[in-house]
């Protein structure tokens, strides 16, 4: 009878499998840490009260047309942006024009000469 030479047990054949399951193990502690961590509730910072913002500047050299737009009995508003004027829709266009009815040009001419006193572009 003829034997058939056995090769000898190579024990290093599977030895990167070891490797392999190392780093799947110490990926999943990662995993698991970094859900550990998000689920623990961290103690909010509480913000010191923030003083009131000071109120904006005066706008000195819009006063004088402030008082006289207001004697035209408009809608005024002094904002930190600059004088605000406030015209219901209503008096300026007709409904469904795109242009100023004539009613409401006397009181954008009005507006319009005051304006032109301010040295403001």
């Amino acid at each position: 009878m003829r034997t058939i030479p056995r090769r000898p047990i190579d024990s290093n054949k599977d030895r990167w499998m070891v490797s392999y399951m190392d780093v799947l193990t110490i990926l999943l502690i990662l995993f698991v840490a970094a859900a550990a961590q998000s689920a623990i509730p961290h103690p909010v910072a509480q913000k010191a009260p923030e003083p009131p913002a000071p109120p904006p500047p005066p706008h000195i050299e819009l006063l004088a047309p402030q008082q006289k737009l207001a004697s035209l009995g408009l809608d005024l508003k002094m904002e930190s942006r600059g004088l605000v004027i406030s015209l219901p829709q209503t008096i300026l266009f007709a409904s469904g024009e795109d242009s100023v009815s004539a009613a409401a040009r006397p009181t954008v001419e009005q507006i319009a000469a005051v304006l032109r006193e301010i040295p403001n572009k």
